[in-house]
């Protein structure tokens, strides 16, 4: 594949491009090392976020669900970043709201475990539902409506 310019990438009609042109400048003029300190911000995010990555997938060991004990165990953060990703994995997209549900989906397993029968769902966004079952947490895509 060959590069291809996009024009609109001149054009001070969108916002992305006024942000790409005058943000530098801007910056510069406010510190001068302030777009090197936007870059290696930029460098350690990354970092963190590979990490965090890495963190989430040791945590799910390759599965597709988590047991809600070990959900319940983990720190808030870690817990939000492994709902997002289950979510991610059945919605094939990155829900990040999803992530906000941590508690709801914890009392949804307290209910499960009180007696109530079978599974429970609950929806969580980008049309995929947390799945309680057995003492475990699963999400299902969702069939669009």
């Amino acid at each position: 594949m060959s590069w291809r310019e996009d024009e609109s990438n001149d054009s001070g009609a969108y916002a992305r491009v006024r942000v790409r042109h005058g943000l530098g400048a801007a910056l510069k003029e406010v510190h001068p090392a302030a777009e090197a300190n936007v870059l290696r911000t930029a460098d350690l995010l990354r970092e963190e976020t590979e990490l965090l990555d890495r963190l989430v997938a040791d945590t799910l060991q390759g599965s597709r669900s988590i047991a809600l004990a070990r959900l319940e165990e983990l720190e808030r953060a870690l817990a939000r970043l492994v709902v997002i990703s289950l979510v991610e994995q059945a919605a094939g997209t990155y829900v990040p709201q999803a992530g906000d549900r941590v508690q709801e989906i914890l009392e949804l397993g307290r209910r499960a475990g009180s007696g109530s029968g079978g599974g429970l769902d609950l929806h969580v966004g980008g049309n995929v539902s947390a799945r309680i079952e057995d003492g475990r947490l699963s999400m299902v895509k969702l069939p669009p409506r």
